[in-house]
């Protein structure tokens, strides 16, 4: 379907797609617009409502994707627009406008980071003075661009080698071994990267390490530092970064303190959150938004967890990500005390054939489905199911995880074997006082 390319769109591509899909009397541009006024419109019903059979359909959308293109074309902006604009005007004759342009716009480059741009201007720069065979100004010219390429070959060696070791720690292939190693490399990494004057691969080497310390060793102390630096550095450089870099980092720091039994109430962070969606696409608004309710879900807010789940169900549908929208029914259904529903959802979280991006959902589930059959006193059964999430926890997490989970894996126990339920003298995650309410209840 095409819901998921038009929910990227800004509201001045959604704007020009909405006005030719109104003017034209084209079947496309009908077709087109039964899908903005109805994203959740299925494949059937479209087929129904125009009918056209299922080659006449695809065909449609894919020729709806190149309309869309071509609108998102149109309005298309990017940092080599001004530069390409100093050319034109110059090979008007307008050498004067275009001089002064290239000077503001070689300060704003040098500003914002974008080095590699301002070789571009430079270039173009010599060609103006050569085409004029003035030696001096083509002599400053070249000091300036030998300084800049040394900067931008300083600032490519690190940032290239950064997103390579961040690719390693996202993918999950670390190995426990290497831990160690890795927080050395990335913390030498993250010295030189200083050392460039570019927030980029000082930010993706924060992140970096941001992902070691909460998903591999679990260390809280060293994670709020990283999180505290990423919020220094948004502060000193956020003029300059990229939006979604800015709001990925309100979103780590939500997540972060959502997850993970802190001093700060999340709640304090939404609000930052609640402003990027609709901005970057479906993966981030999903992510955002399950953060959220996960938040209202911990803390027992019925009313504000429903409100939350409307705004999900309302977006594009995925299928990649259905198992989000099936992890969010179950929570919903476990907070509603119908354990029918979240049977039925949970089944359907497990029954998808796509890839679970995040073990946590699937922990979570396992959990709650055993507070119902604890509550249920189905004891045999709990019994089996926990050690079946045992297993899933030493096969899918790290060591410094196994030894955290013991704490909730102790409290079940106690629970299933009809002893006193000792609650945990420290905690790590918020998970885990929510697991011992569950069990006094």
């Amino acid at each position: 379907m095409i819901q998921e390319l038009i929910q990227t769109l800004s509201p001045q591509e959604k704007a020009t797609l909405d006005q030719k899909a109104r003017e034209s009397d084209a079947s496309l541009f009908k077709f087109i617009k039964a899908v903005i006024d109805d994203p959740a419109i299925s494949k059937e019903q479209l087929q129904k409502r125009f009918g056209i059979n299922e080659n006449t359909y695809f065909k449609n959308l894919s020729l709806a994707k190149d309309e869309i293109y071509a609108v998102i074309k149109q309005h298309m902006v990017n940092s080599y627009d001004d530069l390409l604009l100093t050319n034109v005007l110059y090979r008007r004759g307008l050498d004067v406008p275009a001089s002064k342009l290239r000077l503001k716009l070689e300060a704003e480059y040098d500003r914002q980071g974008w080095w590699n741009v301002l070789n571009e201007l430079h270039s173009l720069d010599m060609l103006v003075a050569y085409a004029k065979c003035d030696v001096p100004r083509m002599q400053a010219i070249k000091d300036k661009a030998l300084k800049n390429a040394e900067r931008h070959l300083a600032y490519v060696k690190v940032d290239r080698e950064v997103i390579v070791q961040m690719a390693i720690i996202e993918k999950g292939d670390l190995k426990e071994k290497d831990f160690d190693s890795y927080a050395q490399k990335m913390t030498a990494l993250l010295k030189q990267a200083r050392l460039t004057g570019h927030h980029i691969p000082v930010f993706n080497a924060l992140h970096s390490l941001f992902v070691l310390y909460t998903k591999y060793k679990t260390d809280l102390r060293r994670a709020s530092d990283i999180l505290a630096e990423m919020l220094e550095l948004i502060t000193s450089s956020g003029d300059v970064m990229i939006l979604y870099t800015i709001n990925a980092a309100w979103l780590n720091v939500l997540s972060f303190h959502v997850e993970y039994e802190t001093r700060d109430n999340p709640q304090n962070y939404i609000r930052k959150v609640d402003e990027a969606i609709g901005r970057h696409g479906l993966l981030y608004d999903t992510e955002a938004i399950i953060a959220i309710c996960t938040w209202h879900f911990l803390t027992g807010d019925k009313a504000a967890f429903n409100r939350r789940l409307e705004q999900y169900k309302k977006m594009p549908t995925e299928r990649a990500l259905y198992y989000k929208l099936a992890y969010l029914l179950c929570l919903r259904a476990y907070m509603q005390g119908d354990t029918r529903a979240f049977s039925q959802h949970l089944n359907e979280f497990y029954s998808l054939d796509t890839s679970r991006e995040y073990n946590d959902h699937d922990l979570m589930l396992r959990y709650l489905e055993l507070l119902i059959m604890i509550e249920e006193r189905d004891y045999a059964l709990a019994s089996g199911k926990l050690e079946a999430a045992m297993k899933f926890v030493r096969r899918n997490f790290t060591s410094y995880r196994v030894d955290l989970e013991k704490k909730n894996w102790d409290m079940l126990r106690a629970a299933i074997q009809g002893k006193v339920v000792k609650q945990p003298s420290s905690v790590t995650f918020r998970l885990t006082p929510y697991i011992y309410a569950a069990l006094q209840s």
